[in-house]
């Protein structure tokens, strides 16, 4: 695939220019041909299913001072083994299936730290699977031990999964992100490291 005019980060500034890729990026820069997507100018991102820091050493992403991502990248790129340990490694990738989307998650690297992956739902009224079926409004927190499941509004449904819950560790730490508020969460758990498949579809 070959996105033009895209907004492209590059050791320390999104610069402008095109990519093109199959599964790995294959070519960065001015690349001749006929775009499959054109951009627009709009900043391109790895596909992330809320896969993210915050920052750190005072810093945070979502302040996009120049200087702070800056001071961000010097961090994230020394080595940091003895005074935090080990690094994990978390790979995700999505594909698109002929009945909706799988997306694979891999841990690596530190072994026994639960995990969490957090599905939050808008817009529902019913979370069911081959168990139990529970009304929800919002706010409800869930943890799925295993099979697929339903999730349903007035007009649609979502079947996801297969869920996986080994722990019920679901509070954030330090710089977690809040809830979402008015929204029901259905959290997957493990100790790492492991490889889970979602399917998602409609």
């Amino acid at each position: 695939m070959l996105i033009k005019n895209a907004g492209i980060y590059l050791g320390r500034a999104f610069v402008n220019g095109d990519i093109r890729f199959s599964g790995t990026i294959d070519e960065l820069g001015h690349i001749p041909g006929e775009a499959d997507l054109d951009a627009g100018g709009g900043y391109l991102i790895p596909g992330l299913v809320d896969i993210h820091t915050h920052g750190a050493r005072g810093e945070d992403f979502s302040d996009g001072r120049p200087e702070g991502l800056s001071r961000l990248s010097d961090w994230y790129a020394t080595s940091r083994k003895k005074k935090l340990g080990p690094d994990m490694h978390i790979d995700v990738a999505v594909r698109e299936t002929d009945r909706g989307l799988d997306v694979e998650i891999e841990t690596s690297g530190v072994r026994g730290a639960p995990w969490r992956v957090e599905l939050a739902f808008n817009g529902i009224d019913r979370i069911e699977n081959a168990h139990m079926t529970m009304p929800v409004h919002g706010d409800e927190v869930l943890v799925l031990k295993d099979s697929d499941f339903t999730v349903r509004g007035p007009e649609s449904s979502m079947e996801v999964g297969p869920a996986f819950g080994l722990h019920h560790f679901t509070e954030g730490k330090e710089d977690s992100e809040a809830k979402t508020p008015g929204a029901a969460t259905v959290y997957l758990t493990d100790y790492t490291p492991f490889k889970h498949v979602i399917s998602i579809r409609p």
